[in-house]
């Protein structure tokens, strides 16, 4: 099971969902970073690849086959967002994890890893930037020099599963330090990423800010070194792309349920709660 610890989700008192006629942003040193649109419309389109994003990432992303049976949103709210804690006592996932096991049936009450449970990949936009901004929308993910982890196409769990990569469940962090689903994706590992010197400064120092020990392990060296060889292009972020595959309509009604607080045999229970605690980095 792949599980890295991200930053703790901040704990503000927002409202759950967003407008549906407008994008939305979040500020990261001094910059907008456009996480979400949806148009006020049951007839749901992909937006566009944002003409601002390097051409690099552009062209990566027009490799990425688009999903075609979009969500009929008509049947949800396709802008409800949660708070990660909540889901993670309702369905049992860790809740600073990028990419951990969840159970689609509430109460926590199997142990992560048991048979039936699902994965989830949680991107955070302030440093993975073009991770998918919109639901079904394609994006790419990136992870620290040498990073080991597979995210589903590793090849044995691509043997584990009749030669095909393992789907993740995909939230990312919203503006509102709350996450929003955005569908059923597979990742590919794709070619490192040469354009460093061609992201902007503030994405640059995301990075930098954001590098820990643990992350530098990965190639052997310590964070100041990884960080040199970085902007020395001796060193490259790993890159996986994200293919949609599918919406789940059923996932979302979770989601409207959890966050209304009508979602079945919810349990809030300490034993819930330690049984989450026992899933380690």
């Amino acid at each position: 099971m792949d599980v890295n610890i991200t930053e703790e989700e901040d704990n503000q008192s927002e409202d759950s969902s967003f407008s549906m006629n407008q994008s939305r942003t979040v500020d990261n040193q001094d910059h907008n970073i456009v996480l979400l649109h949806i148009p006020g419309t049951t007839t749901y389109q992909i937006p566009p690849i944002p003409n601002s994003w390097p051409a690099f990432v552009q062209e990566r992303l027009r490799k990425i086959p688009a999903l075609v049976n979009l969500p009929d949103m008509s049947t949800i709210q396709m802008d409800t967002t949660f708070r990660r804690q909540d889901f993670s006592v309702a369905f049992g996932s860790n809740p600073q994890a990028l990419d951990t096991a969840w159970n689609k049936t509430p109460l926590a009450q199997y142990i992560l890893g048991d048979k039936g449970s699902r994965f989830i990949l949680g991107p955070m936009p302030d440093w993975n930037f073009f991770c998918p901004h919109s639901p079904c929308a394609s994006g790419l993910i990136f992870r620290p020099p040498k990073c080991p982890d597979a995210h589903g196409c590793g090849q044995k769990e691509v043997d584990a599963n009749g030669g095909q990569p393992i789907p993740r469940t995909v939230i990312i962090r919203t503006s509102n330090a709350k996450w929003l689903y955005v569908g059923e994706y597979i990742l590919q590992r794709s070619q490192p990423l040469d354009e460093w010197d061609q992201l902007d400064s503030w994405q640059q120092d995301c990075w930098r800010s954001k590098m820990n020990s643990k992350m530098a392990g990965y190639s052997g060296r310590s964070v100041d070194e990884v960080l040199k060889a970085l902007d020395a292009r001796t060193a490259k972020l790993e890159v996986f792309t994200m293919e949609c595959i599918g919406y789940e309509t059923e996932v979302q009604h979770m989601i409207e349920m959890l966050v209304s607080g009508n979602l079945p045999n919810i349990s809030k229970t300490k034993s819930a709660r330690s049984r989450n605690s026992q899933i380690k980095p």
